[in-house]
C-alpha cells in the first residue's frame, strides 16, 4: 500500500488552481477564469446552432431542397404551413414578436429547458404553443422563401441582436440558447417532412 503524500490537498489544488490558497474542506467559488470560459465556448461549439456557419448552411440547403409536395411522417401540419410555424418561432428569437409567458412554463419549463437544449433530437409530436399553430392555408413558396430569408438574417444578426425577451415557456434564454433552440426546432420539422 502506498503511504499517503506529505505534499497534502494545498499542494494539487495549487497545482490546479496556482495562485489561490486551497482548504482541505472547501475551495471558494471563484468568478470563471478564462480556461472555463473557453471550455463552455468549446461545449457550446460542439451543439448544431443557427450561428454556426456550417449548420446554417446544412439547414439553408434542406429549405431549399423542399418541395411542396412532401408527406409529414408525423404530426397534424402541412408542409406550408409547418414553415410559417418554424417562421414566427424564429421571428420571436429574432424579436420580432413576444407571446406571453405560459404559466406552466413559469412553474416546470427552467427544470425542462436542459432537456431541450441536449444534443438530442427533439421528440416527435412534442406539444406545441398555441401562439404557433396554423390552421388555414399558407402559400409554399412564400413561407419557404420567408423561412431561408428569416434563418439568414438570424444568423447575419448575430448574438447581439437576438430577443432578450424571455421564452414563452422556458423562460430566459441566452443568445446562444436562442440559437441551439432555432436549429433543434428546423431540423425536427424538416425530420417532419423527410428533409
Amino acid at each position: 500500500m502506498r503511504a499517503p503524500s506529505k505534499k497534502g490537498v494545498g499542494f494539487y489544488a495549487k497545482s490546479f488552481c496556482p495562485g489561490r490558497k486551497a482548504s482541505p474542506k472547501r475551495m471558494p467559488l471563484q468568478p470563471l477564469t478564462q480556461n472555463a470560459l473557453a471550455f463552455k465556448i468549446i461545449f457550446r461549439k460542439k451543439m448544431n446552432n443557427l450561428y454556426n456557419q456550417n449548420d446554417v448552411k446544412g439547414i439553408l440547403k434542406r429549405l431549399e431542397n423542399l418541395q411542396p409536395n412532401l408527406e409529414r411522417q408525423w404530426g397534424k401540419m402541412y408542409i406550408a404551413q409547418m414553415l410559417a410555424h418554424t417562421n414566427i418561432s424564429l421571428e420571436t428569437a429574432l424579436g420580432q414578436n413576444s407571446p406571453k409567458r405560459m404559466f406552466i412554463g413559469r412553474i416546470i419549463g427552467g427544470f425542462l429547458k436542459k432537456k431541450f437544449l441536449n444534443d438530442k433530437p427533439m421528440d416527435i409530436n412534442s406539444p406545441t404553443d398555441k401562439n404557433y399553430v396554423f390552421t388555414d392555408k399558407k402559400e409554399f413558396e412564400k413561407e419557404k422563401s420567408k423561412a431561408i430569408q428569416s434563418v439568414k438574417q438570424f444568423y447575419e444578426n448575430g448574438a447581439e441582436k437576438c430577443t432578450k425577451y424571455p421564452h414563452s415557456f422556458f423562460g430566459n434564454f441566452t443568445a446562444e440558447e436562442w440559437a441551439v433552440l432555432q436549429w433543434k426546432h428546423f431540423d425536427h420539422h424538416l425530420r417532419q417532412f423527410g428533409a
